[in-house]
This record gives structure tokens, C-alpha cells and sequence, in this order.
């Protein structure tokens, strides 16, 4: 259910890897440095967690406040509504 594995590049998407950056999302508190890494690796999945699985309705505007604070900003565009 919550794992997506792409052929092409190996990448293995694993929306779970992603549980220390739900605090953060949740709280307002300042992303770790692990959740940034991990929202880091899981960038090339964001597009199947918000449209491609049933997890998309619970991505909200923590979701882009953590990946901003990340600095993942390439891939906010994936976490709008």
C-alpha cells in the first residue's frame, strides 16, 4: 500500500520513510535534519504520494511548509491543492 517501486531508476518509494517529517507537518515545529534528508530521497515519489495513492488528502500546507524548510522547493509544486 504505501510502497511504489519505479523500474527505471530503482528508486523505492516509501511513504513511511517520510514519519519523522510528520511532526513537523503537523505542530509548526522546525523539520530534523533526518526528515529533511529523507523528504530529500523520496523527492522523485512526491507526485504518486499526492495524486497516485490515498495518502494525497492528507497532504496539506504542513506538507509544503516542510519541504520549504527543507529546501525542497522544486517539488512544491506537488503539494499544491
Amino acid at each position: 500500500m504505501g510502497v511504489v517501486v519505479h523500474q527505471a531508476d530503482a528508486q523505492v518509494c516509501n511513504l513511511f520513510t517520510l514519519s519523522p517529517c510528520l511532526g513537523p507537518a503537523l505542530f509548526f515545529i522546525p523539520p530534523s535534519g533526518t526528515c529533511c534528508r529523507r523528504l530529500r530521497d523520496q523527492v522523485p515519489c512526491l507526485c504518486d504520494y499526492t495524486q497516485g495513492t490515498n495518502y494525497g488528502r492528507f497532504i496539506g500546507s504542513g506538507a509544503r511548509r516542510v519541504a520549504q524548510a527543507c529546501g525542497v522547493v522544486s517539488s512544491l509544486a506537488f503539494f499544491q491543492a
